[in-house]
């Protein structure tokens, strides 16, 4: 064997046959495999890993069960809180304290019951009669809360697709080696959205908070035939965000732990396609219910001085004979928040926006365009909306079972 000038291989004597492609593939395939670490079952640090999987694998199972015990546990021992002067106000007022609305309001007996339709035209009537309230928490308060949720999903959608594409990567790849790796770069990009997402996290909780208490405060006033001001929706802030704040924490506490049973449930009775979507559609309705009592359970909070798992306990309660409304309400504006949000993740898609871009408000007003105006101006309407509905129908649900908490306040000394 000799080179020519040009560097190309020449033979002396007739050309030997080339060997296989597929053994040259083998040849290089054996190669690399020389190079990785070797993963030996058989051996003490394979035994090893492989009994923690199988321990890991077994206590997944268990996790939501376990999870739902701790709520049950919770619940069963949560201690109420007495009541306090607002309380009194709210659900007992005295004599002469407001004028009544006329049609508006209209005082139903313990077993009569309430349309539907009549709380959405309660909640209309107070949407034009607070338009001096609503307005400016809408403009102030509402948009900047939906600006930072359309940010968020702009600047969080490229990673959070990148980490998905690594997670179904990691499962599909033939070496432990290679796996690891990509799990290991999973990891880094997973804790860049959590810190991405916890930048957004405290200015989108505070304007949440302000929104919701002022929202509900001046619809309660207002259902009562009080008129209320942006001076003393505002105020009430002062009062109630404590309370507000570990009701929140109850409320994503319960979705939280309530998210991993579709899947548990899914994964054990999934067998056919048609149980997999009566599990999809019963989990749903769960979720949705959950949803309409942590609703009524904030503006317990707000209202009542409650607070905590006793604010749900009592929002609970008080769906009692009007469930069907309840739900039907929390499924339209949860059906409602979901297509909005679904806009949003079509937005991000089309336009990639890479998280190291800039600020948000750069995100929002150069990426966002027309199209992303129009989605933060239906999220913000959307949120005082759903705020003004469920207190509204709080305050109908208070009236139907009754003031007889308020009556046994005043007779335990409760009472100022």
């Amino acid at each position: 064997m000799r080179r020519s000038a040009s560097g190309s291989r020449v033979s002396d004597q007739s050309p030997s046959p080339s060997p296989p492609r597929s053994q040259s593939v083998a040849t290089m395939e054996d190669d690399v495999e020389l190079l990785l670490p070797r993963y030996d079952p058989s051996s003490q640090p394979g035994k090893r890993e492989k009994s923690r999987l199988r321990s890991a694998e077994n206590v997944i199972h268990f996790i939501p069960l376990l999870l739902l015990l701790c709520v049950v546990i919770l619940w069963l021992f949560s201690h109420s809180v007495s009541f306090q002067a607002n309380l009194l106000r709210f659900s007992h007022p005295s004599e002469g304290s407001y004028a009544p609305l006329g049609t508006m309001i209209e005082v139903k007996r313990p077993g009569s019951s309430t349309r539907i339709t009549t709380t959405l035209l309660d909640s209309l009537m107070i949407l034009f009669r607070n338009k001096h309230i609503l307005l400016p928490i809408f403009a102030f308060i509402a948009i900047p809360l939906s600006a930072l949720h359309l940010s968020l999903t702009l600047t969080s959608f490229r990673l959070k697709n990148h980490v998905f594409r690594l997670e179904a990567l990691a499962n599909v790849v033939h070496t432990r080696f290679e796996a690891r790796q990509i799990w290991e770069e999973s990891r880094q990009d997973a804790v860049s959205l959590l810190r991405l997402k916890s930048r957004y996290f405290v200015p989108s909780f505070i304007l949440s908070c302000i929104v919701s208490i002022a929202v509900i405060t001046s619809t309660s006033f207002s259902h009562q035939g009080l008129n209320p001001s942006l001076k003393s929706s505002f105020a009430s802030v002062k009062s109630s965000w404590m309370r507000v704040t570990a009701t929140s924490i109850v409320v994503y506490g319960l979705l939280f732990l309530y998210s991993p049973v579709p899947m548990f449930l899914s994964a054990i009775f999934g067998y056919t396609p048609t149980l997999r979507h009566l599990i999809t559609f019963l989990s749903l309705g769960i979720e949705v219910y959950i949803i309409a009592i942590t609703g009524l359970g904030l503006v317990v909070s707000v209202v009542e001085e409650r607070y905590g798992f006793d604010a749900v306990k009592e929002g609970t309660g008080l769906m009692k004979g009007r469930r069907i409304t309840g739900l039907a309400l929390a499924g339209v504006f949860v059906f409602l928040s979901s297509w909005i949000g679904h806009g949003m993740e079509k937005l991000a898609k089309e336009l990639d926006v890479d998280s190291s871009s800039g600020s948000w408000w750069r995100s929002v007003v150069l990426s966002g365009g027309w199209d992303g105006w129009k989605l933060v101006c239906m999220y913000g309407a959307e949120v005082v909306l759903s705020y003004v509905v469920v207190t509204v129908f709080y305050c109908e649900c208070r009236k139907r079972h009754g003031n007889s908490d308020s009556d046994v306040a005043d007779e335990e000394g409760l009472a100022i």
